[in-house]
């Protein structure tokens, strides 16, 4: 799989202060997979570190959603592998709960109790 051939590839991310949140999360991913190639160039958005990668300079680890902007040359593949999570939280504000909040929140605990986190 992926993981286990792209521990030594050459890797391009999105620079941290454009995404810091991915940025971290890749970096999380990266350390407890094993993943040590070095990184060889850093883009400003994620339409150009998918051309970096088409262009061959390297592998990179991407939101799962970017599939329509993904040049047809290139693999998006999942990665099953725990690390590859990610976490998100829902916020709102309790005071004005309305309708649509209060519908949003049972969806949301719902999934929670289904094991997602």
């Amino acid at each position: 799989g992926f993981v286990d051939g792209a521990r030594a590839w050459p890797f391009v991310r999105l620079a941290r202060v454009k995404g810091p949140g991915l940025a971290d999360q890749v970096e999380r991913f990266r350390d407890a997979a094993g993943i040590t190639g070095p990184v060889v160039q850093e883009a400003h958005d994620l339409q150009t570190v998918l051309a970096l990668v088409a262009a061959g300079v390297g592998c990179a680890l991407v939101p799962a959603g970017v599939g329509p902007i993904t040049p047809p040359q290139v693999t998006l593949a999942p990665i099953g592998h725990p690390a590859a999570g990610w976490r998100v939280g829902a916020v709102w504000d309790p005071a004005s709960p309305g309708p649509l909040v209060r519908g949003f929140l049972e969806v949301v605990r719902g999934l929670g109790r289904e094991g997602v986190s």
